[in-house]
């Protein structure tokens, strides 16, 4: 037969999602990304230099309504400190928490979307992400895959100021792949 034919990549998740807001998605990703946490004091930082991602770490915490302090330090960098939320309590900061293989298809974009304000960037129809964590980098790919995106890393060691093994993952919206059978099958007898 000829013609192309619409190939599915990928199920749909049919999660409910994680019991988290969309601003408090936010947040987290950026503590997971440019962020630490301290559990005996529960205090929370978050750290930027850049105008753009210091306006964006305010801008969530007044959404939150989140109290937090504003230290200036001598690079001309900011720390953000403040008490982490509850909601996130149990959750791993040093990296993705597995958790968030139950999250819904909209709460993925959220992910994505703040990733792409702090550890990566959006281009057209893709979100590249960079990390240097494998299992941040393999539970990425694995959200992305359930929530039909269309997904590829490469890696490569000394990116950047850093000696360490990095990858970049990049998530095109694809839930189906065409392909032309007269090209990739033969007709038997």
């Amino acid at each position: 037969k000829k013609g192309r034919y619409k190939i599915p990549i990928s199920g749909y998740n049919y999660n409910f999602g994680v019991g988290l807001s969309d601003d408090l998605i936010r947040l987290y990703i950026y503590l997971v990304a440019d962020g630490s946490y301290n559990k005996e004091t529960n205090l929370a930082r978050l750290r930027a230099k850049k105008e753009k991602k210091i306006k964006l770490f305010r801008d969530i915490l007044k959404r939150l309504s989140i109290i937090f302090s504003d230290n200036v330090q001598k690079d001309g960098s900011v720390y953000l400190n403040f008490k982490l939320p509850n909601e996130l309590i149990d959750y791993n900061i040093k990296g993705l928490d597995r958790k968030l293989m139950n999250i819904s298809t909209p709460q993925f974009d959220i992910i994505l979307e703040a990733y792409a304000n702090t550890d990566g960037y959006k281009s057209n129809n893709s979100t590249i992400i960079y990390t240097s964590k494998k299992e941040e980098a393999d539970l990425l790919q694995a959200m992305g895959i359930l929530n039909q995106y269309k997904t590829t890393i490469s890696s490569r060691i000394g990116h950047g100021h850093s000696k360490k093994e990095s990858y970049q993952i990049c998530f095109t919206w694809k839930d189906f792949v065409e392909i032309q059978p007269s090209k990739f099958f033969k007709k038997e007898k």
